[in-house]
């Protein structure tokens, strides 16, 4: 009789350790697709970041020619009030792309 006390004490025992494997199975298959999204999300934030910062480039470029070009109008003659107000527009313009592009 002993011997069957044990053995059904035993059987209980593993029975309770294939519910936790299980279990920890389950929680496994869980955080591995928690990563798969995880990682698609990253690689999706990586290209949208390169493209930005190559927007970014792109608009500092055309502000350091827009610079170039008042350092050169001011060399060669006199800028007007009208010229002045007009790059100024610009130069406020490109300032709030970079200022949003930034901020995305």
């Amino acid at each position: 009789m002993p011997e069957l006390i044990q053995y059904e004490y035993l059987n209980k025992e593993l029975n309770e350790l294939e519910k936790q494997l299980h279990a920890f199975i389950q929680r496994n298959q869980q955080i591995e697709e928690t990563n798969s999204v995880i990682s698609k999300e990253l690689e999706r934030v990586e290209e949208e970041n390169a493209i930005l910062k190559a927007k970014l480039r792109e608009l500092e470029r055309k502000l350091a020619e827009l610079h170039n070009n008042l350092n050169e109008k001011n060399s060669s003659e006199f800028i007007n009030i009208e010229d002045k107000q007009n790059f100024k527009r610009k130069i406020d313009d490109l300032i709030e792309r970079i200022d949003y592009h930034l901020g995305s």
